[in-house]
């Protein structure tokens, strides 16, 4: 790993900036937890003096524009 986040999975960057390349949708029934986590760890770097920078990836982009060909049945039923 990058040590960025502690045994707790909590921030413990510092000030180091994590970029999160995207294609964190339709993997597996933990996604929504997932992008919930990395909002949250953003947050927590934000106030530790460093960056979550979040790219979307094709799977977001897919999602954005109504294509939901690979989204699971738990995650329609989460929104």
């Amino acid at each position: 790993g990058v040590g960025v986040i502690d045994e707790q999975d909590k921030w413990s960057g510092g000030s180091v900036v994590l970029v999160q390349t995207g294609d964190v949708l339709d993997r597996g029934p933990d996604a929504l937890e997932l992008e919930a986590f990395l909002d949250d760890l953003g947050d927590q770097a934000k106030a530790a003096g460093g960056e979550v920078i979040r790219l979307l990836g094709n799977h977001e982009i897919m999602n954005m524009c109504q294509n939901l060909k690979y989204v699971s049945h738990h995650q329609l039923q989460s929104v």
